[in-house]
């Protein structure tokens, strides 16, 4: 097992292109605008006032950081780069190599975990970069930046942090699911791609003719439909982890989940997800 996660880990590292431009442009996009705030705190005297009058607060910016990691539009880049990765399998023949030499239950299984891992290090390594390099650049334009790295403050930080990684890696996992499902149907890696996004689109869009037939035919418990998608269950995770308060959206429909049912139902989505994958792949001709 050992040999099989280098190996991926390997063959992610390798595809150069594609880990640079939709993995690791995360943290080299941080790094670059903090260079550019830098920048303007050294060449305006107004910015360097401001950042100096203003207190940094190290956990918030780490918190906010995380918020781009899960949003809509990043987990789509890193949907088009699980196609790559598992739509290139078919598209570039490699699954008929490997599928005489290992079971696929451990192959398909290793690339997610893989996969997953690999894109959380480099959300991991955008939030660190974002805290410290917000916190250097405090402190170059004169200011305080807190709070300080006491006992109390881990113990009440680290929980929340580690939480929101498990959120990136779970949302990785479910974009994965969705695009290796795809990349079977369609074995390459465009429609892989198009076909997990309009999976991961349907998902979410799903929301609007809810919305339109609850009212139309006086049906609200039909929103209640949206609140049980990965999605919603996610976003519904990290506002409870940042506000202490449910992501509430269309709340005069359905009543929020608690942070342990949305919990509940994205484990279970993760598990039905990987399951059916597995099964599909298990059951695929690779060979042909």
């Amino acid at each position: 097992m050992v040999n099989l996660f280098r190996a991926e880990w390997q063959k992610i590292v390798g595809n150069r292109l594609a880990v640079g431009t939709l993995v690791w442009i995360f943290p080299i996009a941080t790094l670059m605008l903090l260079v550019f705030y830098l920048i303007g705190v050294l060449l305006s005297p107004v910015l360097r006032q401001q950042v100096a009058s203003t207190p940094g607060d190290w956990t918030q910016i780490i918190g906010f950081t995380w918020n781009i990691a899960n949003n809509t539009l990043s987990q789509l880049v890193i949907l088009a780069f699980t196609g790559i990765v598992f739509g290139g399998e078919y598209q570039w023949a490699m699954w008929k190599n490997l599928v005489y030499r290992r079971r696929r239950v451990q192959l398909v299984l290793m690339k997610f975990l893989v996969l997953a891992l690999f894109v959380a290090l480099s959300f991991v390594s955008m939030t660190i970069i974002a805290g410290i390099g917000v916190g250097l650049v405090t402190k170059i334009a004169g200011g305080e930046y807190g709070p300080a790295l006491t006992g109390e403050v881990l113990a009440t930080f680290l929980p929340d942090y580690l939480l929101q990684a498990m959120i990136t890696f779970t949302a990785t996992l479910v974009a994965a699911s969705y695009t290796a499902i795809a990349a079977m149907l369609s074995r390459s890696i465009l429609g892989g791609v198009l076909i997990g996004f309009l999976f991961m689109l349907a998902e979410t869009a799903i929301l609007l003719p809810l919305t339109l037939i609850a009212r139309l035919f006086d049906a609200p418990e039909l929103v209640r439909i949206y609140h049980f998608t990965p999605s919603y269950n996610l976003a519904n995770i990290s506002s409870w982890v940042n506000q202490n308060a449910p992501y509430s959206i269309f709340a005069e429909y359905s009543t929020p989940h608690t942070l342990t049912t949305s919990l509940v139902i994205v484990a279970l989505w993760v598990v039905s997800l990987l399951a059916l994958t597995v099964y599909l792949f298990s059951r695929q001709d690779i060979t042909n």
